[in-house]
């Protein structure tokens, strides 16, 4: 994988392969370690690179650090050292931003943290299948995320990964491409990186917060944007029968941006023609605008969506 050559560790910019953490610590030890990927785009008609919803990602981060019990951190700052960052690698094209915070303290887990503050940048266009228009067979798992009682799921915690990866593993060993966990009670929750839409008689949804995913910030764009297209998007319970009865499917995350589902398991969907690619083609419009107005979004948290 390539990477722009600085990377930043608390302010400080010195060469990517520079910036790691003690073997000891308790990022390594405990996976007491939280982070964000943010998306970097080449505006149109302009020479400028500019993070998309730089300021949501953040303010994910700081809820992510209060979930798992992490100091925070200043995000003014990681915000100016991130755009610096752009400038000191002279980004000139579409890129990710990866910004860890880990405890780098050493010691078991009785010793109160200190974290360090991480950020790199590499090139980052469309992903393969994106580009090729290819739909992904998706399995769905009978592995199950963790409840919120015993870990926080919309924590952006790299614990919650391990999970995902073995899931993603076994759907890879049966030929499957993608993989999709289910909730602690059994319903659909999200893919490993990237959450769900279903749609169906051009209606959309999505599994509920409530349903151990990420609050995802493309998730929130594609309620905002079917709503500017005139769209109904819900967020309810869904189950195996909602995947196989629906018309069409698709994930979205920051780095995967979308892709559109082709098949459940053994269920091939006939497809929702016109409807993804005019959310795709609505959502690069918006971030290639530069319009901080678009990268606004309602929180999930308020009403209006839930259909439980």
């Amino acid at each position: 994988m390539k990477h722009y050559p600085l990377a930043c560790v608390d302010g400080r910019s010195l060469p990517y392969e520079q910036a790691t953490v003690p073997f000891e610590a308790q990022a390594l030890r405990y996976a007491l370690s939280v982070f964000e990927g943010i998306r970097g785009y080449k505006l149109a008609d302009d020479p400028r690179v500019e993070f998309f919803a730089l300021d949501e990602h953040l303010a994910r981060l700081l809820r992510s650090l209060q979930l798992v019990g992490l100091p925070t951190v200043d995000v003014g700052r990681v915000a100016a050292e991130a755009k610096g960052l752009l400038k000191e690698n002279s980004v000139s094209d579409d890129c990710y931003l990866r910004i860890g915070v880990s405890a780098i303290t050493t010691g078991d887990l009785n010793v109160a943290p200190t974290v360090c503050t991480m950020m790199s940048l590499q090139p980052m266009g469309r992903k393969p299948s994106a580009q090729s228009g290819q739909r992904l067979s998706v399995l769905i798992s009978d592995r199950r995320k963790p409840s919120d009682v015993m870990f926080p799921q919309r924590a952006k915690c790299i614990a919650n990964y391990a999970g995902s990866r073995l899931a993603l593993l076994e759907a890879k060993s049966r030929g499957f491409d993608s993989v999709i966990l289910r909730s602690a009670d059994g319903l659909l929750a999200e893919a490993p990186t990237a959450n769900l839409f279903l749609i169906r008689q051009g209606r959309l949804s999505t599994p509920r917060l409530s349903d151990g995913i990420l609050d995802g910030i493309t998730r929130d764009t594609v309620f905002r944007l079917a709503q500017e297209l005139g769209l109904e998007c819900l967020e309810c319970a869904l189950s195996k029968d909602d995947a196989y009865g629906s018309d069409a499917a698709f994930l979205c995350g920051t780095g995967l941006e979308f892709a559109e589902i082709g098949r459940f398991d053994d269920r091939v969907l006939p497809g929702a023609p016109g409807l993804l690619q005019n959310l795709v083609a609505a959502y690069f419009r918006s971030v290639r605008t530069g319009d901080s107005s678009r990268h606004q979004y309602v929180s999930l948290s308020g009403g209006g969506r839930n259909a439980d």
